[in-house]
């Protein structure tokens, strides 16, 4: 793993609160990525 790709995993860890995966590992990151942030999607609706 680059060290862009870990920066990366290790920003979206801390944007998303009510996961229990560490990101850096998580073999689930692509599709967190791409359904973006339950708490933000909700504040703008």
């Amino acid at each position: 793993m680059n060290v862009k790709r870990i920066l990366e995993r290790l920003s979206w860890m801390f944007k998303v609160k009510d996961c229990c995966h560490v990101c850096l590992f998580c073999e689930y990151f692509d599709m967190c990525r791409a359904d973006g942030i339950p708490e933000k999607e909700d504040k703008v609706k």
